[in-house]
């Protein structure tokens, strides 16, 4: 389990998906156009004794309907991010599958 709390100056996802108390952080990497890559994390919230926010990246049994549904919605997003930039930039057929 890691700290959720972010200072200023760190990276922040580009995209997040949030169900319930799931949620997908979408990272961009890399250059531009076909040289870009994704990750995703994907953990879930809750506040410590101290009502502090915390992430933890392991799942209870009845989490995992809605840890699957925030990984499709993260395929989803990536895929159309991609198919739009490439697009733009005129690279269509050049996407890394």
């Amino acid at each position: 389990m890691t700290d959720s709390s972010h200072s200023n100056n760190r990276a922040k996802p580009v995209h997040e998906i949030k169900l319930s108390h799931i949620r997908a952080s979408i990272w961009r990497n890399g250059g531009k156009g076909k040289d870009c890559w994704y990750r995703v994390s994907i953990a879930s919230r809750y506040r410590d004794d101290q009502q502090q926010w915390k992430d933890s990246t392991s799942f209870l049994r009845d989490d995992l309907p809605l840890v699957i549904k925030a990984a499709e919605m993260a395929y989803a997003w990536i895929w159309s991010t991609m198919i739009r930039d490439a697009e733009r930039d005129g690279i269509e057929g050049q996407i890394n599958a």
